[in-house]
């Protein structure tokens, strides 16, 4: 939670701050906030296409399908 907390004033600061929404992302996920870590992975990659967002975030597009119906 503190990390995420970091991570939204950082985005609060700079709007266009691709790496802490990356950081949201994994914050989110690791705490099991499936939903939330896409939207910013979504985010990120919007910002600066980076491999590893984009790797990212098409993970968890796979996955979230599995995590919602079980």
């Amino acid at each position: 939670e503190e990390a995420l907390a970091q991570f939204k004033l950082a985005i609060a600061e700079n709007p266009s701050d691709h790496r802490a929404k990356f950081g949201a992302g994994v914050a989110c996920e690791a705490m099991g906030r499936y939903d939330d870590a896409l939207k910013y992975y979504r985010q990120a990659c919007v910002d600066e296409g980076r491999a590893e967002y984009i790797k990212a975030k098409n993970r968890l597009t796979k996955d979230i399908k599995h995590i919602h119906h079980g």
